[in-house]
């Protein structure tokens, strides 16, 4: 999860193409997420509350099922089996990919990506982290985010079921 939030942190090139159509992702909503990082497999659900606050909550395996994370205002709220603490996320691994993500999507709703459309349909957009190189994917008629991954970090993010507000 911290993954994500570096990603966020360290910005973006910006590429722009004036022929490219634009579709705005849900403003808030709550979608499940399927993670591989590393060779860990979790599943979780994302909510965005606002532009500044996500949380973060694990699904699986069972042992990572206690774990939430609130993401607010470059802030990460770690709550674990009834036990709630702040964090400087670096500091607490199991909260990288989530915070990559997180940082993925609002660098993206900032507009400090570079962003191309595909033939089939979906916007890419890629960033580069201190992990290297990250790709998030839209669908470009229904603004939906799909996927999410990171090389240097060994994660990819699969995104599903979503709710909007």
């Amino acid at each position: 999860m911290v993954i994500l939030f570096l990603i966020f942190a360290s910005g973006c090139q910006k590429e722009s193409n004036p022929s490219e159509t634009s579709v705005s992702p849900p403003t808030l909503f709550s979608v499940n997420l399927d993670i591989v990082f590393g060779e860990a497999e979790m599943k979780a659900n994302l909510t965005k509350h606002s532009s500044q606050k996500y949380e973060v909550r694990m699904l699986s395996p069972e042992i990572m099922k206690p774990l939430s994370l609130l993401y607010e205002n470059g802030i990460c709220k770690v709550t674990y089996d009834g036990l709630t603490f702040e964090t400087d996320i670096k500091r607490f691994p199991q909260s990288e990919s989530g915070a990559l993500l997180i940082q993925a999507l609002t660098d993206t709703d900032g507009g400090i990506t570079t962003k191309t459309i595909t033939e089939d349909g979906n916007i890419i957009y890629k960033g580069t982290t201190d992990y290297g190189e990250f790709v998030l994917t839209q669908d470009a008629v229904s603004g939906l985010w799909k996927e999410f991954s990171v090389d240097g970090a060994s994660l990819k993010i699969k995104f599903s079921d979503y709710t909007t507000n």
